[in-house]
């Protein structure tokens, strides 16, 4: 009995990260993808630097630490959001009024 009782707060535990708070919501995805994404094109290619100081910026004001990304709650919400076209086309439009590209 004591070995079935182990067995199940360690299922509990191994399992805990199902039912952890996203680190973000849906919305603060969009928001979050929509910003990096901007910060991407203005910056990525012609100031690397300002790229990344963009990139620590815009992690700091969503509360996103760096043991979060290397804890794969990030990838967590990709899995989670990613696959979503309306999420997908609710980021593009953010993107193209945030900073619209040149035709």
């Amino acid at each position: 009995m004591k070995t079935l009782h182990i067995l199940a707060v360690a299922g509990l535990l191994a399992s805990g990260s199902a039912f952890a708070k996203d680190l973000l919501t849906q919305d603060q995805y969009i928001d979050y993808q929509a910003q990096m994404k901007c910060a991407e094109v203005q910056y990525s290619y012609s100031d690397p630097d300002r790229y990344d100081k963009e990139q620590a910026k815009i992690d700091k004001s969503f509360g996103i630490k760096e043991k979060d990304i290397e804890a794969g709650r990030m990838d967590e919400l990709m899995e989670k959001y990613g696959s979503d076209s309306a999420v997908l086309d609710a980021i593009d439009a953010k993107v193209n009024v945030a900073c619209p590209q040149p035709e």
